[in-house]
C-alpha cells in the first residue's frame, strides 16, 4: 500500500514539473536569448565590412560599426584584395553631393574631397568650412545613415548648388531605376565576366550583361521579365561601361 502511495506522489510530481515547464514555455517566462546581431555583407563571404560607393572611384568603409570609417580611393584589381588606398580616415559623418563629399572627423575638423579633380581640403574650423562650402554641422548625417540609403538601392539627383542641396538627395552607383528596378554596376572586378547587380524590393541578384540571365536565380518572374526587356536596349551602352570603366544613368523602361 505504502508503495503504491509513493508511486502515485512521484508520478504527480512529475506530471506537475512537466505542466510547469510546459506553461513557461507557452507563455514566455523563461529567460529569452539574446536575438544574434544581423550580420551584412557588402561581398560574398566577407562579413563586418560596412561599405558603399561615392562616385568612382571613392568609396567609404566602415569595419564592424558605424562610428567612423574611411575615405578610399579604389585602385583598380579585385575589391577583395583591399586595393584601395586610405585617402582620409576617422570620418564620423558625411554630407554627399554630386560633385563633392563633404566630411566631419572624429577630432571635429572639417573637410572635402572632389571627385573630379581628387583635391582634398581640411579646415580647422566649422565657421571656415561655412564660409567656403555654405555648409553647418547640422547638414551633416551619421555614415550610417548614408549605408542604409545605399542598402536601400537610393537613387536622387542633387540640385548644383550645395547651399540647397538636401542631406537624402544622394546618387551612388544607380545606373537605371524603373519600377521599383535598381540596377547597379560594381566596376574593377574585370576577371569577371561583365554583369550587374539588380534589386527588386527585399530580392536581388547578379545579371549577366551577355545573357540576360541572373546567376543564382533570385529575381522574382517579374523584375526578370523587366529585365529582359530592357537589358537588350542598353546592351553595347554597358559593355562599353564595362570596359571603359566609366559609368553614365541609362534610361528606365517605359
Amino acid at each position: 500500500m505504502k508503495k503504491s502511495l509513493l508511486f502515485v506522489l512521484l508520478c504527480l510530481v512529475v506530471l506537475l514539473a512537466g505542466c510547469g515547464r510546459i506553461k513557461r514555455k507557452l507563455s514566455g517566462s523563461s529567460h529569452p536569448k539574446a536575438p544574434p546581431k544581423d550580420p551584412f555583407y557588402t561581398y560574398d563571404g566577407f562579413r563586418d565590412w560596412y561599405r558603399f560607393p561615392l562616385k568612382y572611384p571613392y568609396q567609404v568603409m566602415m569595419i564592424d560599426n558605424y562610428d567612423d570609417g574611411y575615405l578610399q580611393e579604389f585602385e583598380g584589381g579585385n575589391i577583395e584584395e583591399n586595393s584601395c588606398s586610405v585617402l582620409v580616415d576617422c570620418i564620423t559623418d558625411l554630407h554627399l553631393h554630386e560633385d563633392y563629399a563633404f566630411f566631419r572627423k572624429d577630432d571635429w575638423t572639417f573637410g572635402y574631397l572632389q571627385y573630379s579633380t581628387g583635391e582634398i581640403r581640411l579646415f580647422k574650423t566649422e565657421e571656415e568650412l561655412k564660409q567656403t562650402c555654405f555648409l553647418e554641422a547640422k547638414d551633416f548625417k551619421p555614415l550610417e545613415y548614408y549605408y542604409k540609403l545605399f542598402r536601400k538601392d537610393v537613387l536622387m539627383y542633387p540640385p548644383p548648388d550645395p547651399a540647397t542641396a538636401k542631406p537624402e538627395e544622394v546618387r551612388f552607383d544607380v545606373i537605371a531605376h524603373f519600377h521599383g528596378v535598381a540596377v547597379k554596376m560594381y566596376l574593377g572586378d574585370l576577371k569577371a565576366d561583365p554583369y550587374i547587380r539588380v534589386s527588386y524590393g527585399e530580392e536581388w541578384d547578379y545579371v549577366d550583361i551577355q545573357t540576360g540571365k541572373a546567376r543564382h536565380g533570385h529575381l522574382p518572374p517579374e523584375a526578370q521579365e523587366m529585365i529582359d526587356k530592357w537589358l537588350p536596349l542598353h546592351r553595347d551602352e554597358l559593355l562599353e561601361m564595362w570596359k571603359t570603366q566609366k559609368r553614365k544613368v541609362l534610361p528606365p523602361l517605359e
